[in-house]
């Protein structure tokens, strides 16, 4: 209901979630230190035809994690007012409420392969060396967290003898992955093992490892043909 003087308005931004160099503000406003600052504006007055309009344009980092939320809530300031005064979500009834947004993100490794090599270059016979070997990389857009490939190796496959760390107990390898992000170079596991003697003619010794992390609902299988839809052993 009266004349505001010497207003300016800040809005706070996470750093950590934005893109270094991406925040660009509209109407002369700056970045700095965390804030996107416009102002001050010597009189602003009262009502729709003195209404001001800012935007700011930033982008979010390669990898943020699914449901992460981002708040944003500008501050204006001006003389004589008792204290700072937030904006509001139009979309919610609680009034002076930052805007929420919630990041939808996925880590992908829908891709991982599984191939097998007979050592010495002929068919598959009882008493032969395998060589095993996983290859994936994270095609999503989220970090997977805590990752580990799990391989449960057929009875028929003796002297297992797993590479790059692995642990084999159990009647199965695990790998520790750690943290995989997306754009790591790709990984690969191995592992090398003798098929049992003797063996029926024909007999089918399936290999299928499993990829689990932080948040999977159900770890994702290696595939013997990236080409076909369906998740096969090798």
């Amino acid at each position: 209901t009266a004349l505001a003087e010497n207003v300016a308005f800040g809005l706070p931004l996470d750093t950590a979630i934005f893109a270094a160099g991406s925040v660009q503000p509209s109407a002369g406003g700056s970045f700095a230190g965390g804030v996107v600052s416009w102002g001050p504006i010597a009189q602003l007055g009262v009502g729709a035809a003195n209404a001001l309009t800012f935007d700011v344009v930033a982008t979010l980092q390669d990898a943020l994690d699914d449901g992460l939320p981002i708040s944003a809530q500008v501050v204006a300031t001006f003389d004589d007012a008792a204290g700072p005064v937030p904006s509001d979500d139009p979309t919610t009834p609680t009034a002076g409420d930052p805007t929420l947004l919630t990041v939808v993100s996925a880590v992908d490794f829908s891709q991982a392969l599984k191939t097998v090599v007979d050592s010495n270059g002929g068919d598959a016979r009882p008493g032969d060396e395998l060589v095993w070997t996983i290859s994936l990389a994270n095609q999503g857009d989220a970090v997977a967290k805590n990752a580990v490939i799990t391989d449960p190796i057929d009875p028929r496959l003796v002297d297992v003898v797993p590479s790059d760390g692995g642990v084999f107990a159990a009647g199965a390898i695990t790998w520790q992955l750690g943290d995989v992000a997306p754009g790591d170079p790709p990984l690969t596991r191995s592992f090398t093992a003798k098929l049992a003697t003797p063996l029926p003619n024909g007999a089918v010794v399936p290999n299928q490892a499993q990829i689990s992390a932080d948040g999977f609902a159900a770890p994702v299988l290696t595939d013997a043909d990236l080409a076909t839809p369906v998740k096969d052993p090798t």
